[in-house]
């Protein structure tokens, strides 16, 4: 069975070929990437603490923003409801109405034609009420 070949890469090419004189030192190439130095490390550390402490602000933000947008929505979720029943209320009233007066001005129609006999009492509240019917003929 064949195996497969890893490829090297250039560092350890050129240590197969110069050798590894010390540890982390290469013939022809010298000593590898220097270690950081403390300030470095101090410098790296303290730019890392101002990031963190600009996303934390942001988060903080963000989590507002957050919250006002939700306690938006249900305002404005409420106000639809409200809107859309005091529309349904209002609707219904105004099909009575109009059913009202269809109705009254029909029934004044037959009656003035002789074809019925009708007393209704309408009030201001959306009722219409039948005292007395009967057809004639």
């Amino acid at each position: 069975m064949e195996e497969e070949a890893t490829p090297i890469t250039e560092d350890q090419r050129f240590e197969a070929m110069l050798g590894l004189k010390k540890s982390g030192y290469i013939r022809g190439l010298g000593a590898g990437p220097k270690p950081t130095t403390s300030t470095d490390g101090q410098r790296i550390r303290a730019q890392l603490e101002k990031e963190n402490e600009e996303l934390k602000r942001q988060d903080e933000t963000n989590r507002m923003r957050w919250e006002s947008l939700e306690r938006e929505n249900s305002e404005l979720t409420l106000r639809l409801e409200s809107l859309a029943s005091n529309m349904h209320v209002e609707i219904q009233t105004q099909v009575h109405v109009v059913l009202q007066t269809q109705l009254t001005t029909f029934f004044r129609h037959m009656k003035e034609s002789g074809q019925i006999f009708i007393s209704l009492h309408c009030d201001r509240v959306r009722s219409l009420k039948l005292e007395k019917f009967y057809f004639m003929g």
